[in-house]
């Protein structure tokens, strides 16, 4: 009988069209005890949030099918207000991503090229509550 896998730090939704980075943050974050969830697009990230109920969301902007602010803007009107309230950390590479965070109502800010120690940094902190 399999173990019952419970003692996960919490459960990361990431949303970004490059598989690479995709697998990179997912490596991450299950090394360090994470359960990750994958989207390639808003879309689908908008799937995986009803699906799996993450504890926070990392959120690239610019993607096909759906991009990072019409997937933003569905998820703040959603009628689960906790699916609606879960964080989300914005990673992106625009050169506005500060304003970009206010005006999503983003956590954190992760610029790109993203520093995986500073992927984990921010969804500890985000998990813990604390962005």
């Amino acid at each position: 009988m399999a173990a019952n896998r419970t003692t996960t730090h919490g459960v990361v939704l990431v949303i970004d069209d490059d598989p690479d980075l995709r697998v990179s943050i997912a490596s991450l974050l299950r090394s360090h005890g994470y359960r990750v969830i994958e989207a390639e697009h808003g879309k689908e990230g908008l799937d995986r949030l009803s699906e799996e109920r993450p504890d926070v969301i990392l959120l690239d902007l610019n993607m096909p099918v759906m991009d990072g602010w019409e997937f933003r803007a569905e998820q703040q009107r959603l009628v689960d207000e906790r699916l609606a309230a879960v964080p989300v950390l914005l990673c992106t590479a625009e050169l506005d991503g500060d304003k970009y965070k206010e005006d999503l109502n983003a956590s954190a800010l992760i610029e790109k090229p993203l520093d995986l120690d500073r992927v984990l940094d921010a969804v500890n902190a985000a998990v813990r509550g604390l962005v």
